[in-house]
Protein backbone atom coordinates (compact mmCIF):
# COMPACT_ATOMS: atom_id res chain seq x y z
CA UNK A 1 0.00 0.00 0.00
CA UNK A 2 1.55 3.43 -1.21
CA UNK A 3 1.13 6.16 1.71
CA UNK A 4 0.47 9.76 1.00
CA UNK A 5 3.31 11.60 2.17
CA UNK A 6 2.19 14.46 4.90
CA UNK A 7 3.26 17.86 4.30
CA UNK A 8 4.22 19.16 7.70
CA UNK A 9 1.91 22.26 7.67
CA UNK A 10 -0.87 19.91 7.41
CA UNK A 11 0.00 19.23 11.32
CA UNK A 12 -1.18 22.93 12.02
CA UNK A 13 -4.64 23.63 12.29
CA UNK A 14 -3.84 27.63 12.86
CA UNK A 15 -3.57 28.71 9.48
CA UNK A 16 -1.11 31.26 11.11
CA UNK A 17 1.23 28.80 12.13
CA UNK A 18 1.01 26.74 8.85
CA UNK A 19 2.05 30.32 7.29
CA UNK A 20 4.94 30.21 9.76
CA UNK A 21 6.21 27.13 9.22
CA UNK A 22 6.40 26.79 5.70
CA UNK A 23 8.58 30.30 5.71
CA UNK A 24 10.76 28.19 7.84
CA UNK A 25 10.82 25.28 6.02
CA UNK A 26 11.22 27.36 2.77
CA UNK A 27 11.78 30.39 3.35
CA UNK A 28 10.64 31.89 0.24
CA UNK A 29 10.26 34.75 -0.51
CA UNK A 30 13.27 34.48 2.23
CA UNK A 31 13.07 37.60 4.43
CA UNK A 32 9.54 38.42 4.65
CA UNK A 33 6.50 36.66 6.40
CA UNK A 34 3.26 37.39 5.59
CA UNK A 35 0.56 37.11 8.26
CA UNK A 36 -2.19 39.25 7.00
CA UNK A 37 -5.93 38.68 6.89
CA UNK A 38 -5.60 36.40 9.30
CA UNK A 39 -8.12 37.41 11.86
CA UNK A 40 -5.11 37.14 14.58
CA UNK A 41 -5.82 38.80 18.04
CA UNK A 42 -2.46 38.04 18.98
CA UNK A 43 1.08 37.28 17.48
CA UNK A 44 1.59 33.17 17.69
CA UNK A 45 5.04 32.83 20.39
CA UNK A 46 6.68 30.53 16.88
CA UNK A 47 6.87 34.17 15.27
CA UNK A 48 9.67 35.29 17.36
CA UNK A 49 11.86 31.99 16.51
CA UNK A 50 12.19 33.42 12.93
CA UNK A 51 13.88 36.88 14.57
CA UNK A 52 17.13 36.06 13.12
CA UNK A 53 15.66 36.33 9.45
CA UNK A 54 12.99 38.15 9.41
CA UNK A 55 12.87 41.47 7.56
CA UNK A 56 9.72 42.00 6.58
CA UNK A 57 6.32 41.21 8.61
CA UNK A 58 2.47 41.92 7.12
CA UNK A 59 0.17 41.77 9.94
CA UNK A 60 -2.19 43.99 8.02
CA UNK A 61 -6.28 43.20 8.78
CA UNK A 62 -6.77 41.47 11.42
CA UNK A 63 -7.75 42.37 14.44
CA UNK A 64 -4.59 43.10 17.20
CA UNK A 65 -5.44 45.29 20.21
CA UNK A 66 -1.28 45.02 20.98
CA UNK A 67 2.05 43.85 20.21
CA UNK A 68 3.65 41.76 23.08
CA UNK A 69 7.25 42.82 24.85
CA UNK A 70 8.00 39.95 23.16
CA UNK A 71 8.40 42.16 19.43
CA UNK A 72 11.82 43.76 20.55
CA UNK A 73 13.10 40.26 19.47
CA UNK A 74 12.68 40.74 15.78
CA UNK A 75 15.97 42.80 15.84
CA UNK A 76 16.32 42.24 11.87
CA UNK A 77 13.04 43.69 10.90
CA UNK A 78 13.19 46.44 8.62
CA UNK A 79 9.33 46.41 7.38
CA UNK A 80 6.66 45.96 9.48
CA UNK A 81 3.32 46.37 8.42
CA UNK A 82 -0.03 47.00 10.67
CA UNK A 83 -2.31 48.59 8.69
CA UNK A 84 -5.78 47.93 9.95
CA UNK A 85 -6.29 46.68 13.36
CA UNK A 86 -6.85 47.79 16.30
CA UNK A 87 -3.82 49.00 17.91
CA UNK A 88 -3.70 52.09 19.98
CA UNK A 89 -0.19 51.83 21.77
CA UNK A 90 3.16 50.19 21.82
CA UNK A 91 4.88 48.67 24.48
CA UNK A 92 8.21 50.47 25.23
CA UNK A 93 10.23 47.59 24.20
CA UNK A 94 8.86 48.50 20.50
CA UNK A 95 12.00 50.83 20.38
CA UNK A 96 14.27 48.42 20.16
CA UNK A 97 13.42 47.68 16.51
CA UNK A 98 16.67 49.19 16.13
CA UNK A 99 16.70 48.00 12.07
CA UNK A 100 13.19 49.30 11.51
CA UNK A 101 12.89 51.75 8.26
CA UNK A 102 9.35 51.84 7.67
CA UNK A 103 6.42 51.31 9.81
CA UNK A 104 2.97 51.13 8.33
CA UNK A 105 -0.13 51.92 11.20
CA UNK A 106 -2.69 53.13 8.90
CA UNK A 107 -6.16 52.39 9.84
CA UNK A 108 -5.38 52.07 13.74
CA UNK A 109 -7.07 53.68 15.98
CA UNK A 110 -3.18 55.43 17.72
CA UNK A 111 -3.61 57.30 21.01
CA UNK A 112 0.37 58.33 19.98
CA UNK A 113 2.82 57.42 17.86
CA UNK A 114 5.86 54.76 19.15
CA UNK A 115 9.02 55.70 19.51
CA UNK A 116 11.16 54.56 15.90
CA UNK A 117 14.58 54.62 15.56
CA UNK A 118 16.27 57.86 13.53
CA UNK A 119 14.99 58.02 10.07
CA UNK A 120 12.51 55.77 10.42
CA UNK A 121 9.44 56.16 8.29
CA UNK A 122 6.03 56.05 9.63
CA UNK A 123 2.66 55.46 7.09
CA UNK A 124 -0.23 56.60 9.13
CA UNK A 125 -3.66 57.90 9.30
CA UNK A 126 -3.58 62.17 8.99
CA UNK A 127 -4.73 63.39 12.63
CA UNK A 128 -8.42 64.88 11.96
CA UNK A 129 -7.38 67.90 14.26
CA UNK A 130 -4.61 69.06 12.01
CA UNK A 131 -5.08 71.27 9.12
CA UNK A 132 -3.65 69.74 6.53
CA UNK A 133 -3.66 70.24 2.48
CA UNK A 134 -5.57 68.14 0.60
CA UNK A 135 -3.64 65.24 -0.89
CA UNK A 136 -6.54 63.43 -2.68
CA UNK A 137 -6.26 60.56 0.37
CA UNK A 138 -5.85 59.71 3.86
CA UNK A 139 -2.35 58.92 4.02
CA UNK A 140 0.05 60.84 5.87
CA UNK A 141 4.01 60.53 5.80
CA UNK A 142 5.65 61.21 9.14
CA UNK A 143 9.69 60.81 9.36
CA UNK A 144 11.23 60.63 13.08
CA UNK A 145 14.37 60.81 14.17
CA UNK A 146 17.40 62.66 14.69
CA UNK A 147 16.93 64.03 11.15
CA UNK A 148 13.25 64.66 10.75
CA UNK A 149 13.48 64.82 6.76
CA UNK A 150 15.48 62.52 5.16
CA UNK A 151 15.12 64.61 1.97
CA UNK A 152 15.83 67.79 3.65
CA UNK A 153 19.25 67.59 3.16
CA UNK A 154 18.92 67.31 -0.48
CA UNK A 155 20.79 70.45 -2.13
CA UNK A 156 19.09 73.19 -3.24
CA UNK A 157 18.77 73.33 -7.48
CA UNK A 158 20.81 76.10 -8.72
CA UNK A 159 19.40 78.16 -11.88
Amino acid sequence: MIQKRTDPTDLYPDPALQRIEHWRRHGEPKDKLDLSRLQLTSLPPELFDLAPRLACLDLCHNRLTALPPEIERLTSLMLLFLDHNQIQTFPPEFNRLTSLIVLSTCGNPLIEQPRVPPGCIIFCDPDPSEDQPELGGSLKIQFFGSDPDPFDDQPEPTE
